[in-house]
């Protein structure tokens, strides 16, 4: 009899624990995935204020993958798409390959609102990013749309070096948990 009131108040206690630890973990990591995204658009939101303080010059093919190029250099991929869609200039594919993009939802809702963003797959390069876009008018021509991106790798690999060391300080603490446990009980 004692020996079973024992394991049942062990159990109970650990199974306890460790639900707090898992509800812990779920939500140590939904916050921080919502904070990381958050430094990603705020990265591209001041990224896309350089861009509007220096703005691309026309629709000249070389002019904009230069311009593309010298934005890229911080890290984010440059796409410019002209109102109807069109790849005009990209940092990291060749523009005349892409695809249409009027139908992309940051692309979309820069064209209503002046700005959108999103956090999508991207079938160009094949991997989840952040994009922000917005709609310029150089000083001759019709509307271009800036796009900027980055990938959602770098956030998922810093979430994950933080989840691993948030496990192991779950399991240390579930030993640590069992042990007084035990010692509860037994004195019980």
């Amino acid at each position: 009899m004692r020996v079973r009131l024992f394991w049942k108040l062990s159990l109970t206690y650990l199974l306890l624990l460790f639900l707090v630890l898992v509800a812990v973990d779920l939500y140590a990591a939904r916050l921080l995935r919502r904070d990381y995204l958050r430094a990603g658009f705020e990265q591209l939101e001041s990224l896309a204020q350089l861009a509007r303080t220096h703005p691309p010059e026309g629709k000249d093919p070389a002019a904009l993958r230069a311009w593309s190029a010298w934005m890229a250099g911080s890290g984010a991929r440059v796409t410019v798409v002209g109102a109807d869609g069109r790849v005009w200039a990209d940092s990291h594919q060749d523009p005349q390959g892409m695809e249409n993009h009027a139908d992309r939802p940051e692309i979309q809702q820069a064209l209503a609102a002046g700005q959108g963003q999103a956090l999508r797959f991207s079938k160009t390069l094949e991997r989840e990013m952040l994009y922000l876009a917005f709609r310029t008018t150089p000083a001759a021509g019709e509307p271009l749309l800036i796009r900027l991106a980055l990938p959602l790798a770098p956030i998922d690999a810093a979430l994950n070096e933080i989840r691993w060391r948030l496990a192991t300080a779950s399991f240390l603490l579930l030993l640590l948990g069992a042990g007084g446990s035990l010692l509860f009980s037994r004195g019980f």
